[in-house]
């Protein structure tokens, strides 16, 4: 039977690469790290809330604000790290945010249309077309993040991720195989653990 020995260097660097994942937005995420930002990421956000909540700030408050984009940036890196993993850039994320608001612009203006906009109300059958409407590409998008398998092998944007779910992107040049390759097998590269 073996026992691993937790020292508190080994703990330190634990801490630091987890935070390099969760910030950095360059290398690869597979579904297993998004799966553990998330269940990280979403109990803090519910805390975020719940101390707002009690102290009484509203989320125009300049604090507020400055948390938010704290809390938000993780997403958004996590996000284009999984955008890396399955092939895809960064340049992604921005279409995708804006597709999503011209998306909801025309379910807005869908249901004012079909609907009496003097009956509209939190309760009404309009705002419970427009919320499955505006819900529906965030949900898809979600699930196809969370559930896509990424590509083998290395990519443009660096190793396939190692078991922790994550990878750093590769230093130095990337080679034109590398841009051009959908799939290349994989080449058994360390973990980030051996090489820092």
């Amino acid at each position: 039977m073996s026992t691993t020995i937790t020292t508190p260097s080994s703990t330190v660097t634990s801490a630091r690469r987890w935070l390099i994942d969760l910030f950095d937005p360059r290398g690869r995420c597979s579904r297993k790290g998004l799966a553990w930002i998330a269940l990280v990421l979403l109990p803090a956000q519910l805390v975020f809330a719940a101390i707002l909540f009690a102290l009484d700030l509203h989320w125009s408050h300049p604090v507020v604000i400055v948390l938010n984009v704290v809390v938000i940036w993780p997403v958004v890196a996590v996000v284009i790290k999984r955008l890396h993993d399955l092939g895809r850039s960064w340049i992604w994320l921005p279409f995708g945010m804006i597709g999503l608001v011209v998306w909801s612009v025309a379910v807005a203006i869908l249901t004012l249309t079909m609907f009496n906009p003097g009956h509209i109300t939190p309760t009404s059958p309009a705002m419970v077309f427009n919320a499955i409407g505006n819900l529906g590409p965030m949900l898809a998008a979600l699930l196809y993040l969370h559930f896509r398998r990424g590509q083998t092998g290395d990519n443009r944007f660096g190793p396939e991720p190692d078991a922790s779910g994550f990878s750093r992107a590769r230093r130095g040049k990337v080679t034109k195989a590398a841009k051009t390759s959908k799939r290349q097998p994989s080449r058994g590269y360390p973990s980030d653990a051996a090489t820092a």
